[in-house]
């Protein structure tokens, strides 16, 4: 009986401590999850932020370069007087803003595309995160990627802003001056 006994006492400890490893595996992997699930809205927060720094009027800037090529194509083709050094400067720097517009249009329309596209990497991998499709490993490699190209985006679309109101100021102050009477 002693035996028995003995034996009933290890069953129950064997059973208790496999019990407790399940408990703590289980608590192990759902920590986990939790951590990617935070990196991850903390990295569509980041994303999310850079949304602001992109909402700018397109249009007007479009606009803009159709005036300026309206003002270029009259002093080709229609201004009879004498083109001076100064007019042929102004007309120069206005040229180099029609360039400067239309390269920022086009870098914005690229920084909108990969806003979308990075929203919904981000989206996919949440979804792997909560059907436990991805391992621990590829998640990190992932979120690696993601930050850096959030952060790359982020740089960029800063810099977009930054020219565009940069140039403003000569934008009105030439737009005055070679006004089409």
């Amino acid at each position: 009986m002693f035996k028995f006994r003995s034996y009933l006492e290890n069953t129950k400890l064997l059973f208790i401590l496999c019990l407790i490893g399940i408990i703590i595996s289980f608590v192990k992997c759902s920590n986990h999850n939790f951590k990617a699930e935070n990196a991850l809205i903390k990295l569509q927060e980041k994303l999310d932020s850079n949304t602001d720094r992109l909402n700018i009027d397109v249009n007007l800037f479009q606009l803009r370069i159709t005036e300026i090529n309206t003002v270029l194509k009259f002093y080709t083709n229609e201004y009879t007087e004498e083109i001076d050094n100064e007019l042929g400067l102004q007309l120069g720097r206005y040229k180099v803003i029609r360039k400067i517009y239309s390269k920022q249009i086009k870098e914005h329309d690229f920084c909108m595309k990969e806003q979308n596209e990075l929203k919904k990497q981000l989206d996919n991998l949440m979804l792997d995160i909560q059907n436990k499709t991805i391992s621990t490993e590829e998640f990190k490699q992932y979120i690696r990627k993601e930050r850096t190209d959030i952060d790359e985006l982020i740089s960029r679309s800063k810099d977009i802003k930054k020219s565009f109101y940069e140039i403003e100021p000569e934008y009105n102050k030439l737009s005055k001056t070679l006004a089409i009477q």
